[in-house]
């Protein structure tokens, strides 16, 4: 007797984690090719989602709500700024593409990385409005802003985008502990305290991360 076999049930799909989205703002045309760069290495990435090309739309009003629409979606913002302040918004007078998005994602962004040369100096900068833009950016008072402002080489851009990614990641997960749990930010010269200190958190019921 022939036996029709049922109908295999299909495998249950595997929910994916949501990936960590990082809008990158727009840059001076100095530092394009840099960008291009660092995008392309975090693209290696498989838990990143990468979201760029702002401007278009060039008019301000419509650019202000582009960004703000990536902004609401994007967990992290990098900013890579140099001496030069960008192409100027063409309605908007004293204002540049890569400044104002600075100052959206400040005010409305989740999370900020803001990048400038190590070398960059100041003196070098030609427009004072600019000028003052960075040096409040640096070392004027912030307020209720978290941002991280940061002076490296444009090597190292990319692994501190990683490492800012995994600190806000790591704060996510402690917060959804079940358990008392602490984040342990530390310098590479402080790993061997580090260790001791989560090793004494963990004796007295307290996840380290």
């Amino acid at each position: 007797r022939l036996k029709i076999a049922a109908p295999a049930e299909p495998a249950p799909r595997v929910k994916e984690q949501p990936r960590f989205s990082i809008y990158f703002a727009e840059t001076s045309d100095t530092l394009r090719f840099r960008s291009k760069r660092v995008l392309g290495e975090l693209g290696r990435f498989g838990d990143l989602n990468l979201v760029t090309g702002v401007p278009p739309p060039f008019e301000s009003a419509e650019h202000d709500r582009r960004v703000l629409q990536e902004l609401a979606a994007a967990d992290l913002s990098v900013h890579l700024l140099d001496a030069y302040p960008g192409r100027p918004i063409a309605n908007r007078e004293g204002s540049t593409y890569p400044q104002r998005q600075v100052e959206l994602a400040l005010e409305h962004g989740n999370s900020q990385l803001i990048w400038v040369p190590r070398s960059m100096q100041y003196e070098s900068i030609d427009d004072m409005g600019y000028e003052t833009f960075l040096r409040n950016l640096e070392d004027g008072p912030r307020g209720r802003s978290t941002y991280e402002f940061q002076r490296e080489l444009p090597d190292a851009i990319p692994r501190q985008i990683r490492a800012r990614v995994d600190e806000i990641m790591s704060r996510r997960t402690a917060m959804r502990s079940p358990v008392p749990a602490a984040l342990l930010d530390t310098h590479v010269k402080d790993q061997l305290y580090a260790v001791k200190l989560s090793n004494y958190l963990l004796d007295h019921g307290v996840q380290a991360y």
